[in-house]
């Protein structure tokens, strides 16, 4: 039991687990300039030269505070380590505060907090984690490492994965009155999403005036042998938290007797539980997550026992700490906070769905990034610019601490990290400024039509929230002011999403109200405000359909007009619908008592809509659910003619069926092979305003797939693509195995500009920028794309020269993809290719050969696995010839190095057979090229460099490869035959080596040197261009 009750009990904590005894108790705070009337006393429990433990005694744990103690220890020494512990005067709370300084320079900060000295098992695993006694400690950065490995939060959340996933299998089957597994999995999701909501209100005290509600009353049951379900959780969510009452008059609210029982009376269970008087009582939320599910709840009679509710809170919610915060990624707590109910949503909810609607979740650094430069670009285009310029500045350095110091260190060269001390003061905006920067966030209208758990919109919320923050504080002179009325009123005025889950919405909708809940600070249980309704904000819908019946409702409304009418025109009757219908949407946001009326308006004025359109009758008329418009839908937007920003992480590889397919080939004839990631740029562009701009994170196989030729054309013809974001050598999505890139792009048709071309360096884990291209250029070379972007002017010289004077491969070599077993087109059956029955692991009969496996071709040698054998013959899909199997010949890996870009070339004369995974090479009748002269060209440095400079697959994230048809045109130069021998001899001596492991790593580094320099001669090419050249593999 670790005990935090006074200061010695802390300092002797630590002396425990192996730190030096040389505590300082009642440190001078002055020597620090820390003379602040909420610091009451500092302690130095222990200083090992640069690493410390310091003890705070502060009248209230503020995060603003204590991140403020942080940042000043740092600036006073960056080079210092420390772990800060925060205690409130009487040592009930307690905040450990680890921070170190990331890669990319700034201060990240993660804190945990213990609340009444109760720790959770996650609490008692970090505080032992820390242990340094026993462990091989050489110096204080091993001290340092070990702190920031045990304060690591993706640790924490990916814990709290795992047993959440157990938990809903163990609880599903404990649902009675559901019939089929899947039905009880997702009512499982409902009920335990619920309840993890409620864990964050409880947090605030507003379950009946303490913090720990729904465990007490668990406890409460069973010591009654009460039902849980029956008896807490239904009255609860349908009678209390869903029930409206006038405000400040729940005492005089009808309830039922069950209900009331939830606070009346009310003796809690667990000792030393605080109750909070003035919130006594259930509010009501409103929003709709508590109201009776159609599906599950109205006609269908669920009971639970208790059993499945014990296991959930001991062996999951109890285990951890919850806060209703949500950063932005720089300064967290290390809790489960409303960010990880996102991730939940895309790591479970869509599991098993994810292969047909391609969801997968972003990282919070990429969305925090993507959403703070589209809104940059987005507002600097509406000022002068000096204007723009601080603009910039204050996004850019939205999360410092120190924004408009007069000596700041900021960076002047990312890629070199060069940083210079500058007077940042004068970035400041003017109070004029402030204000038209304040008028401009108003209006702006943000979308994510792939919206899943709200990653985006959260995101641009928060970004937007703190440059308000920040504008009012600097700008303004406003030190208070209502962050809850400030988001409110972003939801409200500027985000919207769809998804076509309806699991996405709830958890996104969920996710807005936990964001108003952390900032509302209610008086008492009746001045709790109610949440907002958010069904006609983030509406489930196909974002990609908008008809019915084969009727494309959006293109009716355009050729109706919509949204081009002038104010001085006279607006038609379908105006007066949409008018009235704008008006009922706004008033149905902040709907209570009347809200079923509200939303019955609603429905029946979008019918009369749908009418007017497409001149059905009622009994024609599909359910509201049934169909998607997105102008019917928001009205509001498209009145204005669409949204400034389209943002997200679109799908990519969904499936659609004939009929949708049917549909989307004529909408966007120039997608190949139904990639719904591009349906859904072209969709974007189309939801857009003129110059609105769009932001998506997508798969990268747009920028060099041949077949994306059109798309890529398309979009450059109707949208100025501002830039790309390469970001192929960082996995970014764990669970997918695709590589991706952000592209930034603007609703424009100008064709006078240059796109930007971003790589990523992983070292540092920032994008630096690289070229920049004319669009006229990558419209006239659309298969070099990539390429062109990628590479300067003088590498794209350097590239197009090594092929010059030279042959394809082709001409003294056949190359031969390896033989294809099984194929359904070719009348192979479901059953033959699922039991694979050509292949055997041993030699059946004579018709089996040794199959070689992509991984055994190596550098230079081919190693057969001794495992495979394939059975030879016409029955197979596509045998090929045998002469690519037998004799001398080279065979190349499909797959490339990764790390070097190196091709694996093999020699080979044994029988050996092969599928695809491997290319076959053998001479040609009469030609007189050695075999080995060519190895060395394919294994050396040029050609790693020229595949990559030339093959679209080469650069293709986790796996990069080298096609068939890129090696028979691979440039073949025969150089001087004294060259060539010697590379042959060079060749046959590695092979010596490798085969027989007889070479140590330097003879062998050695030798491809001596082949690396020799090619490099026979192609022309000197030791200044070489080196540019070998920029683009290192």
């Amino acid at each position: 039991m670790i005990d935090l009750s006074n200061k010695k009990s802390v300092a002797n904590y630590f002396m425990k687990i192996g730190y030096e005894d040389n505590s300082i108790f009642d440190f001078d705070k002055s020597i620090f300039d820390f003379n602040y009337n909420w610091l009451y006393k500092m302690h130095m429990l222990t200083n090992t030269d640069d690493f410390k433990i310091w003890l705070f005694e502060i009248d209230e744990l503020k995060t603003e505070n204590m991140n403020m103690i942080a940042h000043r220890l740092h600036r006073r020494n960056p080079f210092d380590y420390n772990l800060l512990i925060f205690t409130d005067n009487n040592y009930k709370n307690t905040v450990f505060l680890h921070y170190h300084k990331d890669n990319d320079g700034k201060i990240k900060i993660r804190r945990l907090r213990i609340e009444k000295n109760r720790l959770t098992a996650t609490d008692n695993r970090i505080l032992t984690e820390i242990k340094i006694a026993g462990k091989d400690i050489i110096d204080d950065l091993d001290i340092a490492k070990i702190h920031k490995d045990a304060f690591d939060i993706e640790r924490v959340t990916d814990k709290f994965f795992e047993e959440f996933k157990q938990q809903i299998e163990n609880f599903s089957k404990n649902i009675h009155g559901l019939n089929s597994p899947e039905e009880k999995r997702n009512y499982t999701l409902l009920l335990i999403s619920r309840l993890i909501f409620l864990y964050f209100v409880q947090k605030k005290g507003w379950l009946n005036g303490v913090q720990d509600y729904l465990y007490d009353r668990f406890l409460h049951c069973e010591e009654t042998g009460k039902g849980y379900f029956e008896e807490i959780l239904k009255p609860l969510f349908f009678e209390c938290l869903n029930t409206p009452f006038e405000y400040n008059l729940l005492e005089h609210y009808e309830r039922s007797q069950k209900a009331k029982k939830l606070y009346e009376n009310y003796k809690p269970v667990i000792e030393d539980l605080e109750i909070n008087e003035k919130f006594k009582g259930i509010p009501y939320l409103n929003g709709g997550l508590f109201e009776p599910h159609p599906q599950f709840e109205v006609n269908n009679s669920i009971s639970i026992d208790n059993q499945p509710f014990k296991s959930l809170f001991e062996n999951l919610l109890n285990k951890y700490n919850f806060t209703v915060r949500e950063d932005l990624g720089y300064d967290l707590d290390i809790a489960v906070d409303p960010e990880l109910l996102g991730r939940i949503f895309e790591n479970l909810i869509i599991e098993e769905e994810r292969s047909g609607t391609g969801s997968f979740y972003t990282p919070r650094n990429i969305i925090n990034e993507m959403c703070k430069n589209t809104l940059k670009m987005y507002l600097l285009k509406k000022f002068p610019p000096d204007v723009a310029d601080k603009i910039d500045y204050l996004i850019s350095h939205l999360e410092d601490e120190n924004l408009y110091s007069k000596h700041k260190k900021i960076i002047i060269d990312e890629i070199n990290e060069r940083t210079e001390t500058r007077d940042c003061s004068i970035y400041k905006l003017s109070p004029n400024e402030a204000v038209k920067l304040l008028q401009e966030l108003k209006k702006i209208k943000v979308c994510d039509p792939a919206v899943g758990s709200g990653a985006f919109i959260l995101g641009m919320l928060h970004i937007v929230v703190e440059l308000i923050r920040k504008v009012n504080v600097h700008s303004m002179g406003l030190l208070r002011f209502n962050l809850f009325d400030i988001k409110r009123e972003i939801i409200h005025e500027n985000l919207y999403g769809v998804d076509i889950q309806e699991g996405a919405i709830d958890i996104a909708r969920l996710r807005l109200w936990l964001s108003l809940a952390v900032e509302y600070d209610a008086a008492s249980v009746e001045d709790i405000k109610p949440l907002p309704n958010l069904a006609y904000k983030i509406i489930q819908g196909n974002s990609l359909f908008s008809s019915v019946d084969g009727i494309n409702l959006d293109k009716e409304f355009d050729k109706l007009g919509f949204g081009q009418v002038s104010l001085f025109e006279e607006k038609t009757p379908l105006y007066s619908i949409i008018d009235q219908l704008i008006l009922k949407r706004r008033e149905f946001f902040n709907a209570t008592v009347n809200k079923k009326e509200v939303e019955e308006d609603i429905t029946k004025l979008e019918r009369e809509l749908f009418k007017t359109l497409v001149d059905e009758n009622d009994s024609t008329l599909p359910s509201r659910k049934e169909f998607f418009s997105w102008k019917i839908n928001f009205p509001e937007v498209f009145e204005t003619n669409g949204f400034d920003i389209i943002i997200g992480n679109p799908p990519y590889g969904a499936e659609f069926n004939s009929n949708e397919k049917t549909y989307l080939k004529v909408q966007y004839p120039n997608v190949a092979d139904y990639e719904s990631s591009q349906y859904f740029y072209l969709k974007g562009l189309e939801l857009l305003k003129e110059d609105g701009l769009i932001s998506y994170i997508t798969t990268n196989t747009f920028i060099f797939n041949v077949n994306a030729g059109n798309f890529r054309k398309e979009i450059l013809a109707t949208n100025v693509l501002d830039s790309l974001y390469d970001l192929t050598e960082v996995n970014v999505f764990k669970k997918a195995k695709v590589r991706t890139a952000i592209m930034y792009g603007v609703k424009n048709t100008s064709k006078n500009y240059e796109v930007k071309y971003y790589d990523f360096n992983s070292e540092t884990e920032k994008f630096y920028y690289k070229n920049s291209k004319p669009v006229k250029e990558l419209l006239k070379n659309d298969k070099k794309w990539l390429f062109m972007m990628r590479f300067t002017d003088k590498q794209e010289e350097l590239i197009e020269r090594i092929g010059l004077k030279c042959v394809p491969i082709q001409k003294y070599f056949d190359v031969s993809q390896g033989l294809i077993p099984y194929d359904k087109y070719r009348g192979h059956s479901v059953d033959i290719i699922k039991k694979r029955i050509w292949h055997a692991e041993y030699q059946k009969d004579e018709t089996y050969k040794p199959e070689l496996k992509g991984e055994d071709v190596k550098y230079y040698t081919v190693k057969w696995n001794g495992q495979t054998w394939i059975s030879y013959g016409e029955w197979l899909a596509a045998p090929r010839e045998p002469r690519f199997f037998n004799g001398p010949r080279v065979l190349v890996r499909e797959i490339v190095n990764k790390s070097t870009g190196r091709l694996n070339a093999g020699y080979a004369e044994e029988e050996y057979y092969n599928t695809p995974s491997i290319i076959n090479i053998v001479p040609k009748e009469k030609q007189k090229i050695s075999l080995f002269y060519l190895l060395g060209l394919l294994n050396s440095k040029l050609f790693a460099i020229y595949n990559y400079g030339t093959s679209p697959k080469a650069k293709k994230g986790l796996f990069p490869k080298i096609l068939v048809t890129d090696v028979r045109k691979l440039p073949i130069r025969l150089g001087e035959q004294s060259q060539q021998m010697i590379i042959e001899n060079l060749v046959k001596k590695m092979i010596e080596l490798l085969d027989e492991n007889l070479g140590n790593t330097s003879e062998i580094e050695n030798i491809q040197a001596e082949i690396d320099k020799l090619v490099f001669e026979i192609y022309d090419i000197n030791e200044e261009d070489q080196k540019l050249l070998l920029s683009i593999i290192q």
